[in-house]
């Protein structure tokens, strides 16, 4: 694993990362990323051929993520049907 700042024990982060370690971060695929940021739900910025995301930009889009799937409590999803089994 080449040097960076996050694991040479100077406590500093990234301020940006790579698809591939967004990817690592997050457990989000690399096409899923790619995804959400053609969508425009994911800020990037490119330097040459390269994408990067800020990782405050990336910290807001998982929190967002997490906001999302959770459930609403003022609108509960319906109880599971019933299951009927036919007499023959």
């Amino acid at each position: 694993m080449p040097k960076t700042a996050q694991n040479m024990d100077t406590g500093l982060q990234p301020i940006a990362h790579s698809i591939q370690r967004a990817a690592y971060l997050t457990g989000y695929s690399r096409s899923a990323l790619y995804h959400a940021m053609n969508a425009g739900t994911l800020k990037w910025f490119s330097r040459g051929k390269r994408r990067f995301i800020l990782h405050d930009d990336l910290t807001t889009f998982i929190k967002a993520e997490a906001k999302a799937g959770q459930p609403d409590p003022n609108n509960p999803p319906p109880p599971p049907p019933q299951l009927v089994k036919k007499i023959v």
